[in-house]
C-alpha cells in the first residue's frame, strides 16, 4: 500500500515592516515579538518564542546593549543569539581615515583611467601615422630600387659609349693625320718669302726670279706657277714704312727647282730675306707652341731643327706638354718673337746679324686686322722666327 506524499505548503516570507514614525527604521514590535519555528528530527514543528524585555527607548538598536535572556530549544539543543548590534552613530577616527584613503584611491583610479584612455587614443593615432610612414618608406624603397636599376643601366650604357668614343677618337686621329699628310703634300711646292720690299706696280714673279738669280745664285730660269703677296695692301705710306713687307706666296712648277731653292736658302743668312715652307694650319699652331723651346735651346748653343711639327734638339725629338708651352708662350714668345731668326722650317742655318735681330724683335707677333685681315699672313708671321 503506497503512502501518499504529504504536500506541505511553503511558508510565506517574512516582510520587514517599517516604522510609521521614522522613515527607514524597523518597527521595534517586529523584533520584540519574534517567533521562530524549529523542526525537530521527527518532522514536528516546535514553536519557540523569544520575548525580549520591553523598553521605552524608541531606538530599536538600543536594546542590543542590554542583557538578553536566551532560551534553548527543548528538542534540538540549539542556542539562539540576538542579531549583531548596529549603530548609526559617527564612525571612529580610524575608519574615517580609511574611508578618506579609499576615496582618494578612487579619484586616483579615475584619473589613471582617464589617462589610460587618452594614451590609448594617442597610440591609435600614432599607429595610423606609423602605418602611413611604413607605406611611404616602402614607396621610397621601390623608387630607390627603380633609380638604382636605371643608374646601373646608365652606367653600362656610359661604358659602351666611352668605348665607342675611344674608338672614334682613334679613327678621328688617324683621319686627321692622313688629311694633314695630304695637305702637306699639296703644299709641298709652295714657299713663303719674307722681307722683300714692296714696290708700286711690282710683279711678284719677276721679283722672285731676280732674288733666285742674284741672292740664291741659281743660273737656270725658275718656272713659277703663281706668286702673290698675302694680306691687305697698305694704302698709307707712313703705315707702310712702320710695318714689315707682306709675305709673298710662291708656287713652283717643278719639284726639282723647288728643292734647289731650298738648298740655296742658306745664302740668305746675311740678308733681310727669309724662306719658309708652307704648312697646314694645325702644323703652324704646333710650331708656334714649340718656338719658345726652340729659342731657349738655340740660346744654349744646341743643335736645333724643325721637321714639320716636330722639334729636334741635338738629334732627339722634344715633346713638351701643351700647358707648359702655353705658359712659356705667354711669358717669352710675346716679348721677343724675332730675337732668333733663321731661313725656315727644317733649314739648319746660323743666326743672322744682331742688327737684323734687333730690327725684327720690335715687330709684333701677329698683324692686326686693320693692316692685314688675313689668316695666311698670321701663319706666315710664325715662320719669320725659328724657321
Amino acid at each position: 500500500m503506497e503512502h501518499k506524499r504529504r504536500v506541505t505548503k511553503p511558508q510565506p516570507k517574512r516582510k520587514r515592516v517599517q516604522s510609521k514614525t521614522d522613515c527607514g527604521a524597523f518597527d521595534s514590535s517586529a523584533i520584540f515579538n519574534m517567533s521562530q519555528t524549529i523542526t525537530n528530527s521527527s518532522g514536528a514543528n516546535v514553536m519557540s518564542t523569544v520575548n525580549f524585555s520591553s523598553s521605552q527607548d524608541t531606538n530599536p538598536f538600543s536594546i542590543m546593549s542590554q542583557h538578553y535572556p536566551l532560551q534553548q530549544a527543548s528538542h534540538t539543543g540549539m542556542t539562539l543569539y540576538p542579531p549583531p548590534p548596529t549603530s548609526l552613530s559617527t564612525p571612529p577616527l580610524c575608519m574615517s581615515d580609511l574611508i578618506n584613503k579609499i576615496d582618494n584611491l578612487t579619484l586616483t583610479v579615475d584619473e589613471i583611467k582617464s589617462s589610460v584612455v587618452s594614451i590609448d587614443s594617442k597610440l591609435t593615432k600614432m599607429g595610423s601615422v606609423v602605418d602611413g610612414l611604413v607605406k611611404r618608406v616602402e614607396d621610397v624603397e621601390n623608387s630607390q630600387q627603380f633609380i638604382s636599376a636605371g643608374f646601373e643601366q646608365n652606367k653600362s650604357d656610359m661604358a659602351v659609349i666611352a668605348d665607342d668614343i675611344t674608338s672614334l677618337r682613334v679613327v678621328n686621329r688617324s683621319m686627321a693625320d692622313q688629311l694633314e699628310q695630304l695637305q702637306c703634300e699639296n703644299l709641298k711646292d709652295i714657299f713663303m718669302f719674307f722681307g722683300i720690299e714692296e714696290e708700286e706696280g711690282e710683279d711678284c714673279i719677276d721679283s722672285i726670279r731676280n732674288i733666285c738669280a742674284s741672292s740664291l745664285e741659281i743660273q737656270e730660269p725658275i718656272e713659277i706657277a703663281s706668286a702673290f703677296r698675302m694680306g691687305k695692301k697698305f694704302t698709307n705710306k707712313s703705315n707702310r714704312n712702320m710695318r714689315k713687307p707682306r709675305t709673298i706666296i710662291v708656287k713652283f712648277m717643278k719639284r726639282q727647282q723647288r728643292d734647289t731653292v731650298r738648298q740655296n736658302s742658306r745664302k740668305l743668312k746675311e740678308s733681310t730675306i727669309s724662306i719658309s715652307e708652307h704648312f697646314p694650319k694645325a702644323i703652324h699652331e704646333k710650331r708656334k707652341l714649340l718656338f719658345p723651346v726652340y729659342k731657349k735651346a738655340k740660346e744654349a748653343g744646341k743643335r736645333v731643327s724643325f721637321n714639320k711639327d716636330k722639334l729636334f734638339i741635338d738629334g732627339e725629338q722634344t715633346v713638351v706638354k701643351s700647358n707648359e708651352l702655353v705658359k712659356i708662350a705667354r711669358r717669352d714668345y710675346s716679348v721677343d718673337r724675332m730675337s732668333d731668326t733663321s731661313s725656315g722650317p727644317g733649314f739648319s742655318v746660323a743666326e743672322k746679324t744682331p742688327s737684323m735681330s734687333s730690327t725684327k724683335s720690335s715687330k709684333p707677333l701677329v698683324s692686326d686686322g686693320s693692316s692685314s685681315g688675313s689668316r695666311s699672313e698670321v701663319l706666315a708671321d710664325i715662320h719669320t722666327g725659328p724657321d
